[in-house]
């Protein structure tokens, strides 16, 4: 606190007209003291910054400075003089810092959007520069937002590329708490081997930040109950270590402590912590997760009619999630477009500058041998020539700006599928326990409820609304290319395209499985010998 207070009154008695100085000395400080630096920045009289270096300086400082005392700020005025002046000096490298920055503040404010536009200028600005702590900083931020949008592999990658960078910047903190987020990226590939292993090895390390090595903890517990054969004790005694060293679970910690609990017998445990789950529902923020949770462990104990219950109570929270995870990736459709487009204009612009020159030579020329008039229409044939090739040349960019479009559009459709199929699995597995003999002769009326909920929901004009809204009319254009096809045939194709399972339509459709197979193919053949537009689109669906 002396320093602090000797290096404020130090800083508040320079010479005014030296604040490049002042900056200086505050940045050979602000690793080892941000809080002196952030006291020193406060001091000063921001009047004496009379030049754009200087506010970009300061505006720089003050950023890092509220970083590295923990202090948010949503306020990204802070960091526009830096983003201005870096931008007109074309300095990389303090342009990539100034960017991550306000992606950082975005970021707190909510804006993930936004800030994910910020942290991809930043990386590409920093890839062109050697100073890798910057390049550790955007790929961790990167890695983080991928993980908002359930990007799995994009998060491992910028988390392994943050690794790499924080080791060869000598930064062993920041590599190491890389290194507790890693194994949780591999877990959300489904790599469970390479998961447990590299957290076996993180945890053998010296512990340089307890609340970064009890969240390390918690999801490591939370790995051990996903994978597909789950360790619950060892899950068990993850959690309490992690709550041994003072840090508390989140809401989804102490609900997948819970069902770890279930699946390890201890039923007293969890009917004890179930009034505490059912208290944490009624923050709307919670219900999801708790519902999700609740559901599998009265799945468990094959109270179905529960688990059912909870089952719908996840049903909203399972949407917003949807549509949370569209709209990123439509944002970066439109990012990609924006930025492509961006660069298309300048190559124009400069285009342009090229043709101005050119025809004011030739406007030149023409004043000057106005009497050969013969070389005029020559030279007018040339104009002609490069304005065909110039517009030849116009038609060949839009066709390949079309078709990478096409292709970033194909991509975004089957990730959308592929998210809405994922929404229905928890009526297939309603489904399975309803075939299961020795499951139907002690469980039969509970799973009636089950099968007359999911007959309810697939009402066929309710259902074909539904995947008309989501996948642009394809119901109603299946309807126009195939008038012939029967009632239960588009009705069939309907389930399908939600990822029914032949089992769970042959419950709602009261078919043999058999039968459902059968109808299946017919409906695969009739769209194969089909010569429509949309063919690709319908056997994509189903």
């Amino acid at each position: 606190m002396l320093f602090t207070v000797c290096l404020a009154c130090l800083f508040s008695s320079c010479d005014p007209v030296a604040p490049s100085k002042q900056l200086d000395r505050i940045k050979s400080l602000i690793d080892e003291h941000p809080d002196s630096a952030l006291a020193a920045l406060r001091s000063l009289d921001t009047l004496q910054f009379s030049s754009a270096c200087s506010q970009a300086k300061y505006a720089l400082l003050s950023a890092i400075a509220f970083d590295k005392n923990y202090i948010d700020t949503t306020n990204i005025r802070v960091i526009e003089p830096a983003l201005k002046y870096y931008s007109q000096v074309n300095d990389k490298e303090h342009l990539a810092k100034a960017y991550y920055y306000k992606g950082k503040m975005l970021e707190v404010a909510g804006d993930r959007d936004m800030a994910a536009n910020c942290y991809s200028f930043a990386y590409d600005l920093a890839e062109s520069t050697n100073n890798y702590n910057i390049k550790g900083l955007v790929c961790a931020a990167l890695s983080r937002i991928y993980s908002y949008n359930r990007n799995s592999k994009q998060e491992l990658l910028f988390a392994q590329k943050a690794e790499e960078c924080f080791r060869l910047n000598g930064d062993e903190k920041n590599a190491w708490i890389m290194q507790s987020i890693i194994p949780m990226c591999y877990a959300n590939t489904y790599q469970w081997e390479i998961s447990d292993s590299l957290y076996t090895v993180f945890f053998e390390q010296e512990i340089l930040d307890t609340t970064i090595f009890a969240n390390a903890l918690f999801k490591a517990g939370k790995t051990k109950v996903r994978k597909g054969r789950p360790e619950p004790d060892v899950a068990c005694e993850l959690f309490e270590k992690a709550i041994k060293m003072g840090k508390s679970p989140t809401v989804d910690d102490f609900s997948v402590y819970v069902y770890a609990l279930e699946l390890t017998g201890n039923k007293d445990g969890v009917n004890s912590y179930l009034p505490a789950l059912e208290q944490l529902k009624h923050n709307p923020k919670n219900a999801g997760t708790v519902n999700l949770w609740e559901y599998r462990l009265f799945k468990h104990r094959k109270e179905f009619e529960n688990a059912l219950s909870c089952f719908e109570g996840s049903i909203a929270a399972q949407d917003s999630m949807l549509i949370a995870i569209l709209g990123h990736s439509l944002e970066k459709v439109q990012k990609d477009y924006y930025a492509e487009k961006s660069s298309r204009l300048s190559a124009e612009n400069k285009t342009q500058r090229v043709t101005i020159i050119l025809f004011i030579i030739i406007g030149a020329l023409i004043s000057s041998l106005l009497i050969w008039m013969i070389y005029r229409s020559r030279n007018k044939w040339i104009e002609k020539a490069e304005e065909a090739a110039s517009l030849k040349n116009d038609l060949a960019l839009m066709a390949a700006d079309n078709a990478e479009s096409n292709s970033s559009l194909a991509k975004l459709r089957k990730d959308y599928i592929q998210t809405f199929k994922e929404q229905f699995t928890i009526f297939d597995d309603l489904s399975s326990a309803y075939w299961s003999p020795s499951k139907r002769h002690t469980k039969e009326r509970t799973l009636k409820v089950a099968v007359n909920a999911l007959a309810k929901f697939s009402e066929a004009g309710k259902l074909e609304h539904i995947i008309n809204s989501h996948f642009d009319n394809v119901m109603s254009k299946i309807r126009a290319d195939l008038p012939n096809l029967s009632e239960n045939s588009y009705r069939i194709t309907c389930y399908l395209i939600i990822g029914f399972s032949p089992k769970t339509i042959a419950i709602l459709m009261n078919m043999s499985v058999g039968s459902i197979y059968t109808a299946k193919n017919r409906i695969k053949i009739r769209f194969e010998n089909l010569s429509s537009f949309n063919k690709a689109q319908y056997l994509e669906l189903i």
